[in-house]
């Protein structure tokens, strides 16, 4: 796995804990979760937005977020970022002044699992952006993303319930994240582990009944508990 420049470190005993859940049968059970854990960024001294984050390198969400949020520019020469844990705070500091006070005061809600926020005028820039004529993704690179992905030490193996996200050169993987996702989790055919709200879920169905799924569907964590069975 030499081509991973940053990749997530299962073992850091900051990222997870041991919780007590149910399965789908009612049983009691232990399992790692990822932690979750605010964050809040600021840009030059100013407060940009709070995030909830497992705060696995808190430096490259913050630059990587404020890029994404165009309140960063490609030229823009950033001289420290300072992370505070106890705080929990990052504060990213660029030789350009800043100010993203009228920007912060326009929000657009985003889909997706969780809701999301952008700031300003970044869906207007949308339409001007443009991939190179010559770009391609060969299918052969897939493969072999695929398998270098999904065979990676992650925290999806070890606590599931969470979303990755690979920045890859042609065949290589480059650097890969992972954050937040939500719980029921690991539902699969019959299976499901619920980790909170317990008390709220009817067990109206026989799980002996419920025919599993295809090996096609198969996730990676369902795949490692069918092999420990």
């Amino acid at each position: 796995m030499d081509e991973f420049t940053v990749r997530p470190n299962p073992d850091d005993p900051l990222l997870t804990r041991k919780v007590s859940g149910i399965d789908q049968e009612g049983r009691a059970i232990e399992t790692a979760v990822v932690m979750e854990r605010p964050l809040t960024l600021f840009l030059n001294g100013q407060e940009i937005v709070t995030m909830m984050t497992i705060g696995d390198h808190p430096d490259y969400l913050a630059v990587g977020y404020l890029l994404n949020q165009n309140m960063l520019r490609a030229d823009d020469r950033v001289t420290a970022i300072d992370y505070d844990a106890d705080l929990q705070t990052v504060v990213v500091r660029t030789v350009r002044r800043t100010n993203f006070e009228k920007k912060l005061r326009k929000k657009t809600l985003t889909s997706g699992c969780a809701q999301g926020t952008v700031f300003g005028d970044l869906m207007e820039k949308f339409a001007d952006i443009r991939l190179p004529a010559d770009a391609v993704l060969k299918t052969s690179w897939l493969y072999a993303l695929s398998k270098k992905i999904n065979t990676a030490p992650s925290l999806y193996l070890a606590a599931g319930a969470i979303h990755g996200c690979v920045l890859c050169e042609q065949d290589r993987p480059l650097v890969y994240m992972e954050d937040v996702g939500r719980l029921i989790g690991r539902a699969k055919g019959r299976r499901f582990v619920a980790l909170s709200g317990a008390e709220r879920i009817v067990f109206d169905g026989d799980p002996r009944k419920v025919e599993e799924e295809g090996g096609r569907f198969d996730r990676k964590s369902s795949r490692k508990e069918d092999d420990a069975a």
